[in-house]
Formats: structure tokens, C-alpha cells, sequence
């Protein structure tokens, strides 16, 4: 199912992510825990060694990253996925464990600056960019980056997530259990059969898809949650969420969406300064375990100074859908979602 997103960057981010923290739930310290199976978290069962299509890691560290220079984030934690995920404890990159077709989400969150450009980029083996986001932020508030990628991987490819910023100054990609830097993949597709994964299969759920119908403005300064209600989650699972936004063309303030389980926990959010020329567009994504009745929501707020309509583009749109159920139709809907294809 695909969504719409779109994100406003105002101090309404800071409550909002005060009152509605990211997921909880227990990371293993890559560096030095190695459970004995892999473990899905934040209301997930263990599933058994043979699941290794999906990951999702972070690092809860605060990293420098200098003015002018990209660097690669190393992840020291995992939630969810195969430990050889991370090839070498805190490795920089993920290993890709079975060939396939794959939706890739990275996440990080820059210390509140002005000045500059933030870029966050996913990259295959060292050199292909399989996505890449920059936003200019405002001053007030840290800089929410989210980047998506859809690819077909083979085993032993390497994924990594990078950061770059030039406001001139050392700035810090934040840490902690609220913003830590993550990097998640999810194989699409059909699940093997269990004789061959050597566990108990994952819930597979159908696909979800609304659209934001309405035509009213969205108001100054005020969450809004677009395409209705969201998408309920028929039951526990593992899902890819895809939401996409545009906002009317409009030089002032920012922009910004949040992906939410709704009353519970922020999965994923983006932010950037509106854009000078035209609409301001925004893609978000994220991997996630969803517990079943779980109800997801892509919100938004801008800070023009006044009402803002959606853009007359398109609706905004949100996907929820288990990976398994990732057919042609799906992956073509995907790709137009993240704006690959």
C-alpha cells in the first residue's frame, strides 16, 4: 500500500516527538550481544536463524560529521534481522544475506542549524547511490532526513547509509533512543517456504493503499493527519510503509510528515524548507513490525504563515504492505511512490 507524506518543521516537531517517542522496544548491542536467534522487538516474537531478508540497525551514538565531508554511519545496534546483517560487529554497512528484490530506508537526524544543505544517501557496494535526500533546514529545529530505495540485491552486497552536510561547522547527526541514526532493508516478494528458512513463516498480510481526498487548506502550524484514518494492520507482521506528499507552491517556512503508529510511536518523519520555485514534494518510508490493529497515519504540518492546499499534483498517498505480498503490480506502485522506474 503507498502513502503520501509531507513534513513542517516548527516547534510543534519537538512536542510532537515529546509526547510520541520513536518505537520502543530492546536493541542488542551488535558490539557486543550475539542472541541466539534473531529477535523482532517492540511487541514482536523471536523468529527462527533462518529469517534473514529483513533488518533493521541504528546507531544510538551522537556523530561529528565535519563541514564539506560525507561520511558513512556505522551501525552498533539491531532490532530486528540477522547478526551477519552486520558482518563484523558495528560494521559501516549491511550485508545483504538473500538475493533479491528490496525496499531500503535510512534515517538520520541533524543538530538544529541554518546555514547549509543536509544530504543523506544510500549506497550499494561502496559506489552506486541507491537513494538519495537533500533538504535545507530551518534554524530552530534538528533536520529529520528519511531516504527510500527500491533494487534488486544479491547476496554479499553491501548497503550503506551516509551523511553530508556544509553549514560550515562540525555538526552532530543526533543520538539516543529518540534519534539515532537507522538503516533498515526488507526483501519483497514471495516468502520461502519454511523447510527452507528453518522457521516458522511471518504473518503475511494484503496490502493497504489510501489517498488523501480532501481539498481543504492545511492550517498554520497544526499536525494534520492525512488519508483519512490510515491503514489498520490485519494482524502481527512485519511491513513496508510508503508515504508520499506535495504541498502547494509557497516560498515560506517549512514542510514536514511524520509516519505514526498511531497514539504510540513516531516510525519515521522528514522536514525541509519549502521550496522556492513550485511544490514542495516529500517521500518517507520505513521498515517496521506492526502488532495486529495497529493503525498507521502520515501526518503533516507546514509553517507558510497562513493555510497551505495539498498540491494539485496528486493526492497524498500512503502504502502499508507486508513484503511478501510485494507482486509486480505492488513493486510498479513502489516505484512510482519513491520516484524510481
Amino acid at each position: 500500500m503507498t502513502v503520501w507524506l509531507v513534513f513542517a518543521n516548527v516547534a510543534a516537531i519537538r512536542d510532537w516527538t515529546r509526547e510520541h517517542p520513536r518505537t520502543p522496544g530492546q536493541w542488542f548491542d551488535a558490539r557486543t550481544v550475539d542472541p541466539p536467534v534473531e529477535w523482532i522487538a517492540g511487541g514482536g516474537p523471536p523468529v527462527g536463524p533462518g529469517v534473514t531478508d529483513a533488518v533493521r540497525a541504528r546507531s544510538e551514538r551522537r556523530i561529528p560529521v565535519p563541514s564539506g565531508v560525507e561520511i558513512v554511519i556505522s551501525c552498533d545496534r539491531i532490532r530486528f534481522g540477522a547478526m551477519s546483517h552486520l558482518g563484523r560487529r558495528a560494521r559501516p554497512s549491511l550485508v545483504i544475506q538473500v538475493t533479491g528484490r528490496y525496499l531500503v530506508a535510512g534515517h538520520v537526524t541533524f543538530e538544529q542549524e541554518g546555514r547549509g544543505t543536509r544530504v543523506v544517501s544510500i549506497v550499494v557496494n561502496g559506489a552506486e547511490v541507491l537513494g538519495r535526500r537533500e533538504a535545507r533546514p530551518g534554524g530552530d529545529d534538528p533536520a529529520h532526513l528519511t531516504v527510500v530505495g527500491l533494487r534488486d540485491l544479491s547476496q554479499g552486497d553491501t548497503v550503506e547509509l551516509r551523511a553530508y552536510q556544509d553549514s560550515g561547522r562540525v555538526l552532530e547527526i543526533l543520538g539516543g533512543t529518540s534519534y539515532g541514526a537507522e538503516l533498515g532493508l526488507a526483501r519483497l516478494g514471495s516468502a520461502r517456504p519454511a523447510a527452507e528458512t528453518g522457521a516458522e513463516p511471518r504473518p503475511s498480510a494484503a496490502a493497504a493503499q489510501v489517498a488523501h481526498t480532501g481539498t481543504s487548506p492545511l492550517p498554520d502550524r497544526e499536525w494534520v493527519a492525512l488519508a483519512g484514518a490510515g491503514p489498520r494492520a490485519p494482524q502481527s507482521g512485519l511491513y513496508v510503509i510508503v508515504a508520499r506528499v506535495g504541498f502547494a507552491p509557497d516560498p515560506e517556512g517549512s514542510r514536514h510528515a511524520i509516519l505514526e503508529v498511531k497514539g504510540e510511536s513516531v516510525i519515521a518523519w522528514q522536514s525541509t524548507r519549502a521550496s522556492p520555485s513550485g511544490p514542495t514534494r516529500l517521500v518517507i518510508g520505513a521498515v517496521a513490525w506492526l502488532r495486529a490493529g495497529d493503525i498507521v497515519e502520515l501526518r503533516v504540518l507546514q509553517d507558510s504563515g497562513g493555510p497551505l492546499p495539498i498540491s494539485p499534483d496528486g493526492p497524498a498517498e500512503l502504502l502499508v504492505v507486508s513484503p511478501d505480498r510485494v507482486g509486480e503490480q505492488a513493486w510498479e506502485t513502489l516505484q512510482a511512490l519513491v520516484g524510481v522506474g
